[in-house]
């Protein structure tokens, strides 16, 4: 069931994480994210990576109005008093020279840590965990390419599904979760995260990178406003998934 996200009371949450918006691709579902940031009011925002994709805009990206809106929006937020925290990632690390460093009222840096409840966690985008992103980005960027063209797909069926009055369905990622290969790779990357957080003194910790939603005890994955259409959010000292999709954002319609 698709959000119904009229005009209704902005909702507040202790801390919201987003990754990996790609703002500047064409894979980016920028009518999503500048309604999901339309609707909150969290006392933290925590931007942990790839929200602006410099790798597709070097290869002649996709720059709406749309995309530099939901950075109006998320300085607007900043100046209202949200503390907004910029973790870098690969396809934003033109940002990394800022780094750390406040600039619009926006503390850039190359990661972060929370408390949640009694357990502390380390936020990182996840990028370094990524044996291609480091030691052979080129086969790293045409991987991207080759997401971008699974999202392009993707796009053009969910625009037909659209027209018929059917929801969104994402099927790149019903065909990346057939692929034992791709399968093999996630489950390596939280472990490999886990222990890379644990080594470092924390209880768990918090990426993005990768594109898949995950909650469990010590991993945390907020997903991406590419395909899937989620958050991270802290409410009640709890820490869950925001389903764009499959969740009303207004408590008073739950």
């Amino acid at each position: 069931m698709i959000c119904n996200l009229n005009v209704m009371e902005k909702k507040t949450y202790e801390k919201v994480i987003l990754s990996d918006i790609h703002l500047g691709s064409a894979s980016c579902m920028y009518e999503e994210i500048n309604k999901f940031i339309d609707q909150i009011s969290p006392k933290e925002l925590i931007l942990n990576g790839d929200i602006i994709d410099g790798w597709a805009l070097t290869r002649r990206g996709t720059w709406k109005p749309e995309h530099l809106r939901v950075l109006r929006k998320i300085i607007k937020l900043a100046e209202k008093g949200t503390k907004v925290v910029w973790v870098i990632g690969n396809h934003d690390d033109f940002l990394r020279k800022l780094a750390p460093m406040e600039l619009v009222n926006i503390d850039f840096v190359n990661e972060y840590e929370i408390q949640v409840g009694r357990k502390k966690f380390l936020i990182i985008h996840g990028d370094i965990l990524d044996i291609f992103v480091n030691k052979f980005k080129f086969l790293s960027i045409l991987g991207s390419v080759g997401y971008e063209f699974a999202l392009y797909l993707n796009r053009i069926l969910n625009n037909r599904r659209k027209k018929k009055g059917l929801d969104y369905f994402s099927y790149a990622k019903k065909i990346k979760k057939n692929v034992k290969k791709a399968t093999e790779y996630i489950n390596q990357f939280e472990e490999n995260a886990v222990k890379f957080a644990k080594k470092k003194g924390f209880d768990g910790i918090i990426c993005g990178h990768i594109h898949e939603p995950r909650v469990s005890v010590d991993y945390y994955n907020s997903g991406d406003w590419c395909e899937s259409c989620t958050a991270l959010v802290l409410e009640n000292n709890q820490l869950r998934i925001f389903d764009y999709f499959n969740e009303k954002i207004n408590n008073t319609l739950n």
